[in-house]
């Protein structure tokens, strides 16, 4: 039982900490909003609307990929073939993926949807 009630307080700390953490940022960032709103926009301000909400877990925020038009439409084409894979019998899959092996996605996307 000495165990249980340790871990507890380890975990109550853990959040209690968290929580001040959350609210603090919380608290800028409505701060900074509202500065923003009344025109007394202060470089602090302009940080904490710039800066994305922390998720807590220390990991940086996800980056958008920059991708060519080429690239993205080879995603496009590679999402439309896997829909498409997705719908199939076992023999059409392994049929249309042979088709796109050997022929490419394009031809066996023509080849899955006849």
């Amino acid at each position: 039982m000495a165990k249980t009630s340790e871990i507890e307080l380890i975990i109550q700390e853990f959040v209690g900490r968290l929580e001040t953490a959350v609210r603090a940022e919380a608290g800028q960032r409505v701060r900074a909003a509202v500065e923003a709103a009344l025109g007394e926009e202060s470089p602090a301000a302009r940080i904490a609307l710039a800066a994305p909400m922390a998720k807590g877990d220390g990991s940086p925020g996800r980056r958008r990929a920059k991708l060519s038009p080429a690239a993205t439409e080879a995603r496009k084409l590679q999402g439309r073939y896997l829909g498409l894979l997705r719908g199939l019998s076992p023999t059409a899959r392994a049929r249309v993926q042979k088709v796109a092996r050997e022929q490419g996605v394009a031809a066996a996307i023509k080849s899955a949807a006849a």
